[in-house]
């Protein structure tokens, strides 16, 4: 009995799913960023006993040790030091493993979570979770911006769709974003995902004339590690769907927001204290600080902290300068994201005077100069007159002086006639 193409395909995509369905399930990490390989429980309280739990990898390398006794942490042993569990880890039940760096793997990789109580293992049974890890360099990943739309790439060059009754589904994990199902060439079915954010998703118009089924999003979400998209496609009536088509990876970013300076008063030990605050993005970001925007300020006086936001893959960074300068010094802060190729300022111009006090200030000394140049032009113009005043006073006297000597001569000669 002759097989169909069709059988043929829907057998050969089922064999690939049976290769790669273990490293579909994986979680993905960019090899140098940070991940977290999730594990909550949910079991019996443990914060009244003494117990103990290992991370390990593969081949029973320990990647962290950690324990308790009645609630009260006994401590951490992190091996090589870039993991961590998170903070109140027995309060929220939440022993995921946090690695600050993923490591080059060849393959996928386990890593098991095991639990101690009492100071006995329970050798028996499963840990208490097995996580998978699957490692990809930066350029294997789409990036999408958060809140942005992004194309997740996925083209058919199989044989011809258009005469067949299928459907296709993209999926991140088990959950489904989109379902289109078409009829003989005739789109019949179409499903898709819309969120309380309005992200929606679509298959392009001419999908099934390009054989183009990229997968287009309104609108990235903030994800905390990459993750995987599939799409898969179900030829008939089957209703299972086959192996992946398509396996893309996005990783995320995010524009952090115009920074803030604050200048802090009064000055520490003859210090200024500026604060440098910027939120909402990520990867972590590079922060430089400049004075009088030429130099950069030295060593040991910049401290700086990017924290997580709380529920969210996004981070706050605040940076704290302490420097010797004066009141009028300018200081500018600078937050780049070289993933984004963005570069965002933000400056503290010190001390200066606003500009309706300036042009207040400026009337005032034209005023005051006004007044005293007319004051000076009146003492001026006083004195000359008072000068020239004197000289008139001293020249009629004189004429008075000499008419009253002539007028005594002229009676000194009547009396000698006489």
């Amino acid at each position: 009995m002759p097989v169909s193409w069709s059988t043929t395909l829907v057998l050969g995509l089922l064999t690939y799913c049976a290769c790669h369905e273990e490293e579909d399930e994986c979680v993905v990490g960019v090899v140098g960023e940070p991940v977290s390989l999730p594990c909550l429980y949910s079991g019996p309280p443990l914060d009244a006993r003494n117990f103990s739990l290992e991370w390990r990898r593969s081949g029973g390398q320990v990647l962290l040790r950690a324990g308790w006794e009645e609630g009260q942490p006994t401590g951490t042993d992190t091996g090589t030091g870039t993991a961590r569990l998170p903070e109140a880890a027995l309060q929220n039940g939440d022993f995921s493993l946090e690695l600050s760096a993923v490591p080059a793997l060849r393959g996928p990789q386990t890593f098991h979570l095991t639990l101690e109580v009492g100071g006995e293992e329970e050798e028996e049974g499963p840990p208490l979770c097995t996580v998978c890890l699957r490692a990809v360099e930066e350029e294997e990943c789409i990036v999408g911006v958060v809140g942005e739309p992004v194309s997740l790439p996925c083209f058919y060059s199989g044989h011809q769709l258009d005469t067949l009754n299928f459907s296709v589904e993209w999926r991140s994990g088990a959950q489904l974003l989109l379902r289109s199902g078409w009829e003989e060439g005739e789109l019949v079915d179409l499903w898709q995902w819309h969120t309380v954010a309005t992200n929606t998703t679509r298959l392009p118009e001419d999908a099934l004339q390009n054989g183009d089924f990229s997968l287009e999003l309104s609108a990235v979400p903030p994800l905390r590690e990459p993750q995987n998209f599939h799409m898969s496609l179900v030829v008939g009536g089957g209703e299972a769907p086959s192996a992946p088509l398509c396996t893309v990876c996005l990783r995320t970013e995010a524009s952090f927001t115009p920074p803030s300076v604050q200048r802090l008063d009064p000055p520490e030990a003859n210090q200024t204290t500026f604060l440098c605050h910027s939120v909402g993005g990520r990867p972590k970001p590079t922060v430089h600080w400049l004075i009088n925007g030429t130099w950069a300020p030295p060593a040991g006086s910049v401290t700086t902290s990017t924290l997580p936001m709380v529920n969210s893959s996004l981070y706050n960074i605040t940076s704290r300068l302490l420097a010797d300068v004066s009141a009028h010094t300018t200081v500018t802060c600078s937050v780049e994201s070289p993933s984004l190729n963005q570069i965002l300022n933000a400056t503290s111009y010190g001390v200066k005077v606003s500009p309706v006090a300036s042009r207040a200030s400026d009337a005032l000394w034209v005023f005051s100069g006004g007044l005293c140049l007319g004051v000076a032009v009146l003492v001026v113009a006083a004195i000359i007159y008072q000068v020239m005043l004197d000289k008139s006073h001293k020249k009629l006297g004189k004429t008075h002086r000499g008419g009253r000597e002539s007028l005594n001569h002229g009676f000194g000669f009547n009396r000698n006639l006489l």
